[in-house]
């Protein structure tokens, strides 16, 4: 027996030195194999594995918000949700469904209320007996609603019981709907990503974008990728945020006066623009347009882009011209009788003259064509040095707002002018301006004769902290101070007298108004005027004392025919005045405010 149990001790000792040997040369194969295809593939293998095996998957940024000054939301980004059943899933044909569907739909009438339970049940049970695979259930859901859907009977099984088929969307949402909604912009949206199309989403589009983000990973089949160690991903840096110099409160007030107007004229168009005089912070931008509906919306910023024929408003630029070159304030003019001629043709005069001389003070507040095209002719003794005044007020092709699509301002070279033009020029015709560019003018009276850039951004920022700054941007000086007090002088009295254009509109209001009225007819072509057809205009500023505030009403294409006495004076000066009460009210009320606030520190 000790004989037989060392041979087995031999045999279990043989057997595990030749185990041994043979995964010894099984490994040395295997690494020897390893080390040829390294020594021969190896770089090959390498090269494939960085080209062929790597995905790259953007990740969008979040995008930033657009805000007003006192820092409420314009626009944002928003995630919203959409439901569908599948009701093909197998636990939806079982018994518990048809148990739970009554408590479901009672739970879904309370947040989708707009059907009632019975109608609820009714539509849920057309989409079980079709066994349909993708039925409508709701959608622009905010997250809160979503997760509240997800918790009711028979849906809080999830998906792969309850059939529950979520999907999220990303929109870009205005919650003052469509006030403003030109100048705010909107975006294209293309999954995850948007794109400023006009407005202000467009002209800062790039800093509202932010960066996007970057994830890598390798593909190890059709179905399957992990990630790529050897690449770190780069995460979405979020857009910043735009801080909007517009007031919402007197952007809702200028809307729904506006309107009103309009609609009571059914005019094609109108715009008001509302400025700050001292810093160019553009507090109200509104643009409406009548559609085919015959309702008004913000489809194009006319008071950006759309040029157009000043009429009279450009009586007051065209006195500053003269003023800046000499004009005496007690020149006088023969009004007449009422027929002025230039080159044949008569000058046309809105009404008989009041008197038989006009001072300057009289033919701004009488808005005489004939007194301000005779003073241009005495004064400029030939075109060019006209054209060259013209120029001296209005040396800014466009004023630099930041929005894209701004019209330029057209005064056309001295060659191509005709014998008529120098006069016509005065009261308005023969040259297109905006009515930013109008704004401008009427605001550098306002502030000494220095013009300022109208500002709708006051900084951007990220996180609450500030990244960019945008100042007031001075256009350089256009009158002298005593200019800009003598036109102020002649203004008032277009307010303030019994004779004066606005006298009807703006005389009694709460606060003291200056400005200058404007009615023109509008060409329906290169050549044509559509007599018509109407333009009405006011442009001033506001307290007359310490001006705060500029602002311009253009309401455009009103039919004469149908509405008779359409004219600046008894159209936008209305609109303006209501509008002007209203700011005003409010920096009063604001400056209250503030003297409690610092009276309790």
């Amino acid at each position: 027996s000790k004989f037989h149990l060392m041979n087995k001790r031999i045999d279990i000792i043989w057997r595990v030195w030749v185990v041994g040997i043979v995964l010894a040369i099984f490994g040395m194969t295997i690494f020897a194999s390893a080390g040829f295809t390294q020594y021969k593939y190896g770089d090959e293998l390498i090269a494939e594995s960085d080209s062929l095996e790597v995905t790259m998957e953007v990740i969008p940024a979040q995008r930033g918000n657009l805000l007003t000054s006192d820092g409420r939301l314009l626009s944002t980004t928003v995630k919203l949700y959409s439901l569908h059943m599948d009701f093909q899933i197998k636990g939806v044909q079982g018994e518990e469904f048809i148990q739970l569907l009554p408590e479901l739909c009672d739970s879904l009438s309370t947040v989708l209320n707009h059907k009632t339970k019975d109608q609820w049940m009714t539509y849920i049970q057309k989409g079980y007996v079709d066994r349909a695979r993708y039925y409508f259930i709701a959608d622009d859901l905010s997250y809160g609603q979503k997760e509240r859907i997800k918790s009711f009977p028979w849906f809080a099984q999830g998906r792969y019981t309850s059939g529950l088929i979520i999907e999220h969307s990303i929109d870009r949402m205005l919650p003052f709907d469509g006030l403003a909604r030109r100048t705010i912009g909107y975006t294209r949206q293309t999954g995850d990503s948007s794109q400023g199309i006009v407005g202000l989403e467009h002209y800062f589009n790039k800093e509202l974008e932010g960066d996007k983000g970057l994830v890598f990973r390798k593909v190890m089949s059709e179905q399957t990728t992990i990630p790529h160690i050897e690449r770190d991903d780069i995460e979405p840096d979020p857009g910043l945020d735009i801080h909007t110099t517009l007031d919402i409160d007197l952007q809702d007030f200028a809307d729904a006066t506006l309107r009103e107007r309009l609609t009571q004229y059914n005019a094609g168009n109108g715009c008001v623009v509302l400025m700050e005089v001292s810093t160019g912070n553009v507090l109200t931008m509104v643009n409406l347009e009548r559609n085919g509906d015959g309702e008004y919306v913000e489809n194009y910023n006319h008071a950006v882009g759309t040029l157009f024929e000043p009429g009279s408003t450009m009586k007051i630029p065209v006195m500053a011209a003269l003023l800046e070159n000499g004009l005496p304030l007690d020149q006088l003019v023969s009004t007449r009788n009422g027929d002025y001629r230039v080159a044949g043709v008569k000058v046309p005069e809105s009404t008989r003259p009041k008197k038989d001389y006009y001072d300057p003070y009289d033919i701004i507040k009488y808005s005489s064509n004939i007194g301000i095209a005779q003073l241009v002719e005495e004064r400029f003794q030939n075109n060019m040095s006209f054209c060259n005044a013209l120029y001296e007020q209005f040396p800014f092709e466009t004023t630099g707002i930041t929005i894209h699509g701004e019209g330029r301002r057209k005064i056309p070279p001295v060659d191509s002018w005709g014998g008529t033009d120098k006069a016509w020029k005065s009261f308005g015709y023969g040259l297109e301006l905006t009515a930013l560019h109008i704004l401008t003018h009427y605001n550098a009276i306002a502030n000494n004769g220095i013009a300022v850039q109208p500002r709708l951004v006051s900084h951007t920022s990220k996180l609450g902290q500030t990244m960019d700054s945008f100042p007031t941007n001075e256009l350089g000086r256009l009158m002298s101070t005593q200019t800009s007090q003598d036109l102020t002088a002649m203004m008032k009295l277009v307010v303030n007298d019994p004779r004066g254009t606005a006298y009807s509109a703006l005389s009694t209001r709460n606060v003291s108004i200056c400005g200058k009225t404007g009615t023109t007819k509008i060409k329906d072509d290169e050549y044509e005027y559509e007599d018509d057809m109407k333009r009405a205009l006011f442009c001033g500023f506001f307290p007359v004392e310490k001006p705060q505030y500029s602002m311009i009403v253009v309401m455009s294409y009103i039919d004469a025919k149908e509405y008779s006495g359409i004219g600046g004076g008894s159209t936008a000066a209305p609109v303006f005045g209501d509008i002007a009460e209203f700011a005003y009210a409010r920096i009063g009320t604001q400056k209250q405010m503030s003297s409690t606030l610092l009276a309790s520190e």
